[in-house]
């Protein structure tokens, strides 16, 4: 039972540094990492002790070799007890912490976060001190009423961290507005129930024993290692709540990442192939743009003689369509240059009715025969709002070539996050086109009037503004796109 426990975590390990990166690999890696070497010392602590009976020891190390092994370890009663009992601590303020941590699309945590963890981690450290094994002997000695009443505060300090942490990954849960973060954050409660169950099946055998004398230091009745009273069937319940919580564990961690590989490969793919086609757009623009300012110079001269002399309507039409589409040209092509390069943004606070009133008017000069509604909420942000405002009107623009007659925009604020929603009822995003959506050129549309950089270019914006943005089409019914952004207050 113990060493299959041991296994599955280490299997959890490995499948985390694999599959994220380096960085947040070592963070979420560092609960199972406390949670390995806990089991680890509980099976010499249970090995050493001899609290079974001799018919358990197949269950719970396979082997009596095996147990003869661990026996021969050479290690103290005292440095185990250190072992145990600092990760037996350590967890469940790992598991909180687990639980304070923002929103993924956040690219930092609020001060607010910073202050919580600080005062999570208070009453552990306070508890790890008093329990070395030389402050607890200084200060509780022949006290047996405070030795039981440390005790019992553990056990409460472990309850309390672990129904503290739960509550708020379901409060998380419930207030989360995407369904796809909903499921992420389900994934991830998921994983943590199973490695308290797990937890809390070991960390009841208080390691106080492995220092008692029995005359100045003694267990209490709330942590007693009642181990060798447990039957075989109650053990063997207890293996399969084991393996099944191990499996659940194994299974969150990999439907959570899956969302985290999707997106990173999304990232890679859209990097490569934006540095792919960089140098060769470069030069094209160059030379297209060139070519269209020398055509713009002959046009306008056309036009002034023809306002001098000739006087055709149908001269003036052509020639007034020649630069309109040169402008048309010039802007596709300025927003392409844009979009591969750097954008340069100049981030402030930005009250979001502004903003919205700003891309309320626009829509009213330059779609006056749609339904375009809006529904704003008030709040703050931070914004370039220039940039923002484009890549706002961009998707837009994107729902009206759809042949959308009907667009929502709409402003939510939850507890952490400003979601902007563009929805319409357009004729959606074939399945083919969803994976490569955000790339540069990937567009259904005639390149002559669309070159597919609008997206890009909207997405490229929302990066900058420490956001992300995520959509969700139904072919036939139309399209809805979301913009993350972190909201102030």
């Amino acid at each position: 039972m113990l060493l299959i426990t041991i296994a599955s975590v280490i299997a959890e390990t490995i499948l985390i540094f694999i599959i994220y990166s380096p960085a947040k690999a070592w963070r979420k890696a560092l609960l199972y990492i406390d949670f390995l070497i806990m089991l680890s010392g509980y099976i010499c602590y249970v090995v050493k002790t001899g609290g079974y009976r001799a018919s358990f020891i197949p269950i719970l190390l396979f082997s009596d070799s095996l147990r003869d092994s661990i026996n021969d370890l050479s290690i103290s009663y005292y440095s185990l007890y250190s072992v145990i009992q600092t990760t037996r601590l350590a967890f469940p303020f790992l598991i909180l912490l687990t639980a304070l941590e923002v929103n993924h699309f956040q690219p930092a945590p609020s001060l607010r976060t910073e202050k919580m963890k600080a005062l999570a981690a208070f009453p552990p450290v306070i508890l790890w001190a008093l329990l070395l094994r030389k402050p607890y002997f200084i200060i509780f000695k022949n006290i047996f009423t405070m030795q039981n009443a440390m005790q019992l505060i553990v056990i409460i300090y472990m309850v309390s961290y672990s129904i503290a942490a739960i509550a708020l990954m379901a409060y998380r849960i419930s207030n989360t507005y995407l369904s796809w973060y909903r499921k992420q954050h389900t994934y991830s409660l998921i994983s943590m129930i199973s490695l308290l169950c797990i937890y809390f099946i070991f960390s009841i055998m208080d390691p106080i024993l492995l220092i008692q004398d029995y005359s100045t230091i003694i267990a209490g009745p709330y942590s007693y290692f009642i181990n060798y009273k447990i039957g075989m069937i109650a053990l063997i319940g207890i293996s399969m709540l084991i393996m099944l919580s191990a499996t659940a564990n194994i299974i969150a961690i990999y439907k959570d990442a899956k969302i985290e590989l999707s997106r990173t490969s999304q990232e890679m793919t859209i990097s490569r192939t934006m540095k792919e086609t960089e140098m060769l757009t470069r030069g094209l623009l160059h030379s297209l743009k060139n070519r269209l300012l020398i055509e713009k110079v002959i046009a306008l001269e056309l036009q002034d003689m023809l306002s001098e002399g000739l006087d055709s309507d149908d001269i003036r039409k052509a020639v007034s369509m020649l630069i309109e589409e040169q402008d048309k040209t010039a802007e596709h092509m300025d927003r392409v240059h844009r979009t591969l390069k750097d954008i340069e943004t100049h981030l402030r606070l930005e009250r979001t009715q502004p903003l919205f009133n700003d891309i309320k008017e626009s829509c009213s000069r330059k779609y006056n025969g749609h339904d375009i509604s809006f529904s704003i909420e008030s709040g703050a942000i931070l914004a370039d709002r220039e940039l923002l405002k484009e890549a706002i009107m961009n998707m837009i623009d994107n729902s009206v070539d759809s042949g959308a007659d009907r667009i929502s925009i709409s402003e939510k604020f939850t507890k952490s996050e400003c979601i902007i929603e563009i929805a319409d009822n357009g004729c959606g995003i074939d399945r083919n086109m969803r994976k490569r959506i955000f790339l540069p050129f990937a567009t259904t549309k005639n390149m002559q009037d669309n070159w597919g950089f609008g997206l890009c270019f909207a997405r490229q914006i929302v990066k900058k503004h420490l956001g992300d943005i995520q959509f969700h089409s139904e072919e036939g019914h139309g399209t809805t796109f979301y913009i993350l952004l972190p909201k102030l207050y």
